[in-house]
């Protein structure tokens, strides 16, 4: 027990980065599946599932029982038959030996199909778990990535309003300093220190807003509150991924998917219930055999006894259970069938929705670029000319917004376009399968 828990110490501290370190995207969704509950569950079922494939496995092999007796008291029949001379004599009728001990086997060798279509529901019902599995797995991934960028935008949106307290402080320093020598109105001075004052409402709410984020994050992964953790300090991203076209994607969610290959086997499983249900007008053949030995007194030889026996039972008429039955599977099936089309429809849209979205992520972050550089550079040559007195104040109050609204564009953009890729990996069910696009 000792090298169990000093291997598990061990495996924690090389698994998880050092204190302050920064934690990248798959170090925390690797932390989150390995503290999922949910997901340890999920392992659990599949066990479950390869268990009842056994236990179908089962069904072909025969059953084989023993048994043995002892008889303690009994009531013996007589009969009387007439005897020489006109007596009558009296006989006794033991049908029960005293010591007796019988070995019996039964092979079902015909079931109408019951036990192959039953190992057949079997095999689906493992793929099923595997399938739910994989789609618990993904919604972690999801929840983790997007939690993940979220900390990162917080966290740049943080940096942005401080850095707008700091301009703004550096502004109003320039200001009153301008005043002092004359230079600046006393109304130049009140907007200066009107404008810090409400710049600095919006960076504590910025810094609230990125502790929530991170407190959101460690919930999501299943780390203690008081534990060090730090992400990127920006996105990562990946501007000359090409886009893929929607009939790849929806040959990707076709084969991925998890909902679309659940309902497949949901359906497969009526099939194989419907087969059954109609096995059962078949006959069904089954091979028994028994051996044993009794005798009457214990000092007594045993005596051996056998039999084999080939039984065909063949249930005619059961009422309106089977005809309902079968009708009802076929109900069932049509309308798997029609919520299997509309899923395939709705994907495929949800698919289009998705690229689109990235799309006009994509085109968004190339025109805020732009606009970013132009905004910074108009800001420095709003400041030069302020203070060279060619500015207004007002003219570089609007220099500077529009810097930060420009800034806060690219952050936004850069966020949108990661969480689009996201979402579209997650449509096509491949969102643990990077390589995929």
């Amino acid at each position: 027990m000792k090298h169990l828990i000093n291997l598990f110490i061990l495996t924690a501290v090389l698994f998880l980065p050092a204190s302050g370190e920064e934690w990248t995207l798959d170090q925390t969704i690797s932390f989150a599946l390995e503290n999922n509950t949910q997901l340890v569950n999920k392992e659990r079922e599949i066990a479950q599932a390869k268990n009842e494939i056994l236990t179908a496995y089962g069904d072909f092999l025969p059953t084989v029982s023993a048994s043995g007796l002892k008889v303690l008291k009994e009531s013996v029949s007589t009969f009387s038959l007439p005897g020489p001379g006109g007596t009558a004599m009296d006989y006794e009728m033991d049908m029960l030996s005293n010591y007796q001990y019988s070995l019996s086997a039964n092979l079902p060798l015909f079931t109408g199909g019951a036990r192959f279509f039953s190992l057949k529901t079997a095999y689906a019902r493992r793929d099923i778990a595997k399938q739910e599995y994989r789609k618990a797995r993904m919604d972690v991934i999801y929840a983790v990535s997007e939690a993940y960028y979220n900390v990162i935008y917080a966290g740049l949106m943080k940096d942005l309003a401080r850095e707008t307290v700091e301009i703004l402080e550096e502004q109003k320093a320039m200001v009153e300093a301008q005043y002092n020598n004359g230079e600046a109105s006393n109304l130049e001075l009140l907007q200066a220190r009107v404008e810090l004052n409400n710049a600095r409402p919006d960076a504590l709410k910025a810094e609230s807003g990125y502790k929530t984020a991170l407190m959101s994050l460690k919930n999501i992964v299943g780390a203690a509150e008081e534990m060090e953790l730090t992400v990127s300090r920006d996105f990562a991203v990946d501007e000359e991924r090409l886009l893929p076209e929607k009939s790849l994607l929806m040959d990707l969610a076709l084969s991925n998917n998890p909902d679309i290959q659940i309902l497949k086997m949901n359906s497969a499983i009526v099939d194989y219930s419907k087969s059954m249900s109609k096995g059962q007008y078949l006959p069904s053949l089954v091979l028994s055999g028994t051996y044993g030995q009794q005798k009457e007194e214990w000092g007594q030889e045993w005596e051996d006894s056998y039999n084999i026996t080939l039984a065909l039972q063949w249930n005619l008429f059961q009422g309106l259970k089977r005809p309902v039955g079968i009708k009802n599977l076929s109900l069932q099936q049509e309308i798997l069938d029609d919520t299997y089309r509309d899923i395939i429809e709705k994907t495929g849209i949800d698919l289009s929705l998705k690229l689109e979205s990235v799309r006009e992520a994509r085109e968004r972050l190339d025109a805020q670029k732009t606009n970013l550089s132009l905004a910074r550079e108009s800001l420095e040559v709003a400041r030069a000319g302020y203070k060279e007195g060619v500015v207004s104040l007002l003219e570089l109050m609007q220099a500077r917004i529009g810097y930060n609204n420009a800034k806060a564009g690219d952050i936004r953009a850069r966020y949108d376009l990661n969480l689009s890729w996201l979402k579209l990996r997650k449509a096509a069910g491949i969102l643990e399968k990077e390589e995929a696009l």
